[in-house]
This record gives structure tokens, sequence and C-alpha cells, in this order.
């Protein structure tokens, strides 16, 4: 059975929709064609749902919430709802492909646009952020997280904005059935102005936030290692300043002995949180003249040769090597859509001539890896779960409580290494 596009100045009456007959036997053959990719959809809607909850669940219940954490909120937030909803409404489609509805074939896309423009600018900020950490950590803690929640909102507001072209363009067709003579409409796009402005809404952003992104982080690794060297430069690093983020022996105890409690004035492992409150005692308690560099005995710029700085620097640095992973899992998982829509751009801008239509089994690939990008929204949680020890520890303490919440059990947070 095949579709025929409906030319100009025909008439034609449309198909009983009664869920038996050639209508629902087109249906049932384009759910058996999209299998792998209705399949790839409903692992990352189950996954990505139960995932994103349980990052949403665990940092929501914080005390105390740093940008990170509110941008990671962010983030989850903005994964569930495509894993709660864009995606069941997605597989949907591929089972009643002759489905149609006002609205019905631009909500689909529109909704997956203002993931991918939202995602990316958040991307962008949590990079940013990442290099006000590592740049002025002391300044970064004091400033506290009203900066993150407003650009999160921010982002989502511009998300939702700069998606409203697929609100306007239409983004079906209407087709004959051929040997019934009837039209159905499905949610395909046939004109190639359709295909330019979903190139453009989709490669534009993408490309140059991606750049923006790699410019960034590029910033935070050379000011990490330029601080790295400077220390070891002047001979203060005391063994080798690791970037995997744990002290030295020496280098706790010295740390021990700047709080006035000796070696166990902080019991390992020594968390970022509690390095922080030593660097504001640190500068409470400095001479301007140390503070601001002056003389034989001051430091150039931000760097400090106290591990109570270091422990703060490297924390940073350890959250941006995850926080990166995320933003490389997120690009590589949209590169295919992106390409794939750069071929249809090309194949609709050549004469017909010499364009080749698809085989049935390039179709299905090319299906399959153009639906890659929903990935990342069920990646992130197991990327928080495997490379952020903090989360993992919030996550078990979180099913601990679940576990023995009738039996008085307590789990104290502050005994968790790190903070996000």
């Amino acid at each position: 059975m095949s579709l025929i596009p409906v030319g100009p100045n025909t008439t034609f009456p449309a198909c009983p929709v009664d869920g038996t007959g050639p209508v629902a036997d087109l249906d049932r053959r384009v759910a058996r064609q999209q299998l792998p990719v209705i399949v790839l959809l409903l692992l990352v809607c189950i996954i990505g749902t139960i995932g994103n909850l349980l990052v949403i669940i665990v940092n929501i219940r914080r005390r105390k919430k740093s940008s990170a954490t509110v941008f990671i909120l962010a983030l989850a937030a903005l994964d569930f709802f495509i894993c709660a909803v864009t995606i069941p409404m997605r597989v949907f489609a591929y089972f009643r492909y002759t489905f149609s509805a006002p609205g019905w074939c631009e909500m689909v896309p529109y909704l997956t646009e203002v993931s991918l423009v939202s995602s990316l600018l958040l991307l962008v900020a949590i990079a940013e952020d990442r290099l006000r950490a590592v740049r002025r950590p002391t300044d970064f803690f004091m400033a506290g997280n009203k900066r993150a929640v407003r650009v999160s909102v921010a982002v989502l507001i511009c998300g939702l904005l700069m998606s409203a072209p697929y609100l306007l363009t239409a983004h079906e067709g209407t087709f004959v059935l051929r040997g019934l003579n009837c039209t159905i409409t499905t949610c395909v796009g046939v004109s190639h102005t359709w295909s330019l402005v979903s190139f453009v809404l989709v490669a534009i952003p993408f490309f140059s936030t991606g750049f923006i992104i790699v410019v960034i982080y590029a910033m935070v690794y050379k000011h990490v290692y330029d601080s790295r060297a400077a220390a070891m430069a002047m001979g203060q690093v005391h063994g080798p300043l690791q970037m995997g983020g744990r002290l030295q022996p020496q280098n706790t105890e010295s740390l021990g002995q700047e709080t006035g409690g000796g070696s166990g004035a902080f019991p390992e492992p020594v968390t970022a949180r509690s390095a922080q409150r030593v660097v504001l005692q640190q500068q409470n308690t400095a001479n301007p003249r140390q503070e601001t560099g002056g003389g034989s005995g001051g430091y150039p710029g931000s760097v400090t040769p106290r591990p109570a700085q270091r422990v703060v620097l490297l924390h940073h640095f350890r959250l941006a090597k995850m926080l990166l992973l995320v933003t490389a899992v997120f690009l590589v998982t949209w590169l295919p859509q992106v390409v794939i829509l750069s071929v249809h751009v090309m194949a609709a801008s050549t004469s017909k001539t010499h364009h080749r239509p698809m085989t049935y089994v390039e179709m299905v690939v090319a299906d399959f890896f153009q639906h890659l990008y929903y990935l990342n929204s069920a990646l992130n949680p197991i990327i928080y779960t495997i490379a952020y020890k903090s989360f993992r520890q919030r996550l078990l303490a979180l099913f601990g409580r679940m576990a023995c919440k009738g039996n008085g059990c307590r789990v104290n947070e502050d005994d968790f290494v790190g903070v996000v």
C-alpha cells in the first residue's frame, strides 16, 4: 500500500478511521518498520523517567544547594519532561501513523526543539559557572545560588520563545491511499521550506553553543593547570598535586594544622565544604599585605599554597570534568540528527534526476540514528551515579531511608564527600 501526495486542485474524501481496514493496516506496517526506534524510545522513556526523578528527589532534599545543584536540577527537570511526556507522544505517533489533530504535528517537534535550545543554553551556563568557580572559588562560594536560579528560569523562557517557529510552520502532509482513492493526513513534512527551517533551528544553536562550551571548558582546564604550575614553581606543593582531587597525607596534616586542631581537625575524608570554611577563615585572619600579594611573601593572583585552597579548586575541577562529560554526551547524541537534517536539506535542493530515494534498510537506519538525541536524557542520571561520588552516596542514603524508615535510621548528610 503506497501513499501519493495530493496534488493541487484535486479532491478526495477522507479515509474512514475505525481501527480496522487499510488505514489500520498502514498504522501497523509503519509501527513494524519503526520497531527499532520504538524499542529505543521505550527504554529511554523508562530509564530516563526513573533516573531523572531520582536526581530531582536527591538534589531537592539537600539543605544547601550550590549553583551546580540548581543547574543539575534544571537539567533533570527538562530531561524528565522529555522522557515522561514528549517520548510517549512520539511513540504514540508511530503506533497511530494516520492520527491527526489540530496542533498535534507541531507539538512534538516543538517540545523537542525546546529541549535542545534550553539544554544547550543550560550547558553554556554550567560551563560559565564552572569557570567562575575555579577562577574565584571564595567569591563563588559566597555568591550563593540565586544567580543560577535566575539563569535557569531565563533559559527555559528563551527555549520556549526561540522554538516558536515550529508552531508557526505546518508539519503535516495529505496523501491519497492508492487503491482506495481516499486521503489521510500524517505528520510528514514534504516541503523544502520545512526542511530548511528545521535545519536552521537545530544546526545553528548546536554548532554555535557547542563552540562556546568547548572554549569555556578549555579556559577551565587552562586555569587549573596554570594554578598547579604556579604553585609548584613556588615550591609550595609537597608532593604531586593530584588532579584526581585527593590530598597527600602530609597535605591533610597541614590542613588540619591550619584549623588549629592538628591532624584530627579534619577527619578523613576532607570535604570541599569544610575546606571552603578553612579558606574563609584564612582570608579573614590574613594580613592585607598577604591578601594583595605584596612583597616577597605574596602570591600572584588567586594562587595560594594552602591545602584548603587546593581542595576547593580540585573539587570544582572534578565537578567540571563530570559536567563536561554530560555536555560531550549531549553533543554526540545530537550530532546524527544535525547530519541527517543536513543531508535532507541538500537532497531537497538537488534535482530529482540526481536524487536516489533511500532503500528500506537505509530508511530504518537513518530513523534510528535520527532519534539518538533522546538518549542523552536517560544517560545523564547514569553519568551522575558513576562519575560523582557525592550523588552516589546521597542516592544510596535515599534508598537507605526507604529501607529503614520504620527502624529509626538516620543519615547525616554532612558526612558525604564533596558538595555539588
